[in-house]
């Protein structure tokens, strides 16, 4: 669907329109159907959004939660109120999100996190290729749609990090953190 929605994308507006902006769903969509018609696809653009973002909202806290729950460095995040709502969990993740908000532009932001999502996806795809064991699911065409999306996951990796270098490190930055308090809460448990 992603590679389909491109194309329509790249029919409906040239490659010198695309270049070097944000906003390529409206300039194409404008293309096909006016600013009327790009105006309406915006909108649900925005809906789809807000979506995402109430989704993060609610789901990132939980992730932070069961994380805390763990690991003991992460332990005081573990508590929730008398509704069970992780409220600490809530608020660190608000802070976090509040941070970001003020530490660059909404592009620079999109591109590095892009990039960790791009990166954990990618994992996790490779991880699933290690598995013997199958249990529930059955992907088809397994691993053929596997590499596929590695070798396309891999090239748009690249490519992020050959044109948005700072963005892409801040990224890997990120992740290179996570992987440093992992390390020393496991040493911290370890004692």
């Amino acid at each position: 669907m992603y590679v389909l929605f491109q194309l329509v994308l790249l029919k409906h507006a040239s490659v010198e329109q695309l270049s070097g902006r944000v906003e390529v769903a409206d300039l194409a969509f404008g293309n096909l159907f006016g600013t009327g018609g790009a105006l309406v696809v915006s909108l649900f653009i925005g809906i789809q959004l807000i979506a995402t973002i109430s989704g993060y909202a609610w789901v990132g806290p939980r992730i932070t939660y069961a994380i805390a729950r763990d690991f003991r460095l992460w332990r005081p995040l573990a508590k929730v109120n008398s509704h069970g709502v992780p409220v600490r969990a809530v608020l660190l993740n608000t802070l976090l999100s509040l941070i970001l908000f003020l530490s660059g532009s909404f592009e620079q932001i999109m591109l590095y996190a892009g990039f960790v999502l791009q990166l954990m996806g990618t994992i996790t795809v490779f991880s699933s290729l290690r598995i013997t064991k199958q249990n529930g699911f059955k992907s088809p065409l397994k691993p053929w749609i596997q590499y596929i999306y590695l070798i396309f996951s891999s090239a748009v990796m690249v490519y992020l990090f050959w044109d948005r270098p700072a963005e892409s490190m801040a990224g890997l930055g990120i992740v290179a953190l996570g992987l440093l308090l992992f390390l020393f809460d496991r040493k911290v448990s370890e004692k």
